[in-house]
Formats: C-alpha cells, structure tokens, sequence
C-alpha cells in the first residue's frame, strides 16, 4: 500500500500539516487553517489575473469560493471563543457551517463585551455585503416554507434533497468576477483579520501582562 503520509528527500517537496498548529491552542488552530484557505482562495485568484487564456477561472471559482466561505467560518468562530474566553464564559459548541448565523453570533458576542461597538457595524460591512449577495442565491426554502441555507454550493452541483444549485438551475451565464472578488476579499480579511487580533492580543496581554 502507497503511504499518503511520507516524507520526500527534497524537503522543499514536503508539506508539514503540524508545524503551524499547537494541539494545545483550538483557537489558533481555527485561526491556522482559516488563514490557510484564505491562502488558498488568494493563490488561485491571482494564477486566474496572471493569466486566464486557458479558461482555469471556470474550474477554480468554485474551490475559490469553498475557500472563502472557510476562512470566514473558521475566523469568526475563533473570535467568538476568545470573546467568550475574555467573557470568562463556556465556549459555545458550535456546529453550523451557516455563515450568516456565525456572524451574528460573533457580533452580539462582542456587544456583550464591548461598552462602545458603534463602529463594529461598518467595519464588517464587506462581510456583510458578500453574506448577502452569497445568500441572495444560497438561501431558499422547503416544503414547508421553511428557509434552507445551501452552504455546500460549492461542494456539490445539488443539495441534499437532489435539487441542482442556483448555478446549474439558471438558463443564463452566473458569472463572478474576479478582480472585483479578490478585492472584495481583501477587505473582507482585513475587517475579520483585525477582529480576530484585537481579542487575540487582548487575551495574550491578560495572561502574560
């Protein structure tokens, strides 16, 4: 049987996945592999602005987005821990992939904490406009009237009751644009990845003062 897990003799040729992580620090954790698929969905954009005479943007778009939609699940549940920490509270145990949800979460998290988040709003304006622009397509309803949140979208060309996702149901072109979507994600990592310091920081000054 071939060993997935081997080393190569040219350690250039190698990828560590524990060298980033500590298995004592679950937030940083969330923090490493966020900023390993917000790597990711950087790293394609750009080969995809660097040259697209081959067509690659029709293949990666949707790893991109898978990307995107992780960085933004696995950073915002990594503030709400170090808020919850610092709260001197229980973390949540959280399960969903709901994107939408998270963020409200974190928010009210945060004016829990905070005296003053007057300005907390505008700051994760990018992320809440990409939320609901992605959500305008994702979010539908069952049977029941119900609301659905199709997050796998970018896993899956249907969802779990078989029906085909916005993209493959629609008779006209879905397009993204890249440049503007790369720029887009810049402000969203700026506005989370400032978050995310501001308690990380807090909570490393409250423990090593």
């Amino acid at each position: 049987m071939r060993d997935l897990f081997s080393y190569n003799s040219d350690i250039r040729k190698n990828a560590y996945l524990n060298w980033r992580t500590d298995h004592n620090d679950q937030i940083g954790n969330l923090r490493v592999l966020g900023d390993d698929f917000a790597t990711g969905a950087e790293q394609l954009m750009n080969s995809i602005l660097e040259n697209n005479s081959d067509k690659k943007a029709d293949a990666l778009i949707m790893p991109i987005m898978y990307c995107i939609d992780q960085y933004i699940e696995l950073t915002t549940k990594a503030v709400i821990w170090l808020v919850e920490d610092l709260l001197g509270e229980a973390r949540s145990k959280i399960t969903t992939h709901d994107i939408a949800q998270l963020k409200q979460t974190m928010v009210s998290r945060i004016k829990k904490k905070e005296t003053k988040t007057a300005g907390l709003e505008k700051a994760l304006q990018p992320v809440t406009d990409y939320i609901d622009a992605l959500y305008a397509k994702i979010k539908t309803t069952d049977d029941k009237g119900r609301p659905v949140i199709n997050i796998d979208f970018a896993r899956y060309p249907f969802s779990v009751d078989g029906e085909s996702h916005f993209y493959i149901s629609d008779p006209e072109n879905v397009v993204v644009d890249i440049e503007k979507l790369a720029e887009w994600f810049q402000q969203i990592r700026d506005s989370l990845d400032g978050l995310y310091y501001v308690y990380s920081d807090e909570w490393e000054n409250r423990v090593n003062p």
